[in-house]
């Protein structure tokens, strides 16, 4: 397992499988990912090969760049001589995001006297992001 900070709060945790070869190598040099912003922290993310999973560890912010690129790279325990190195693309896609949903589509209360500072109802709403 190889643990990459891209930036502060932003890891990603990479599982590498290489093939018992004679000269190890990764499976192609550059993987690719596309992720929208609608992901949610702890969501696996598979790449298209069986390589990597991306652990996303918080939710996409608007300020977030559309794009990312960083390097991973396989060395000997012993040795510790690199034995393979792979890029990592991970492209960021803007998705509309819905507004909150209520419980209720109606709400209706009424008073015959409604003194001031007081609440008069309390409702409950979930984004999209709420489990």
């Amino acid at each position: 397992m190889v643990e990459i900070t891209t930036k502060p709060e932003q890891i990603f945790i990479v599982n590498v499988n290489i093939a018992g070869n004679s000269t190890p190598s990764f499976s192609s040099d550059i993987y690719n990912v596309t992720l929208g912003n609608d992901i949610v922290p702890e969501m696996i993310i598979p790449f298209e090969t069986d390589i990597a999973m991306l652990y996303v560890s918080r939710r996409l912010k608007p300020t977030d760049d559309t794009f990312q690129s960083f390097y991973i790279g396989a060395l000997d325990k012993q040795n510790l001589i690199r034995l393979a190195v792979a890029r990592i693309d991970v492209n960021f896609k803007q998705l509309p995001i819905s507004g909150p949903k209520f419980s209720n589509l109606n709400y209706f209360r009424q008073f015959d006297k409604l003194p001031p500072h007081v609440t008069v109802l309390r409702v409950a709403a979930n984004n999209q992001f709420d489990e």
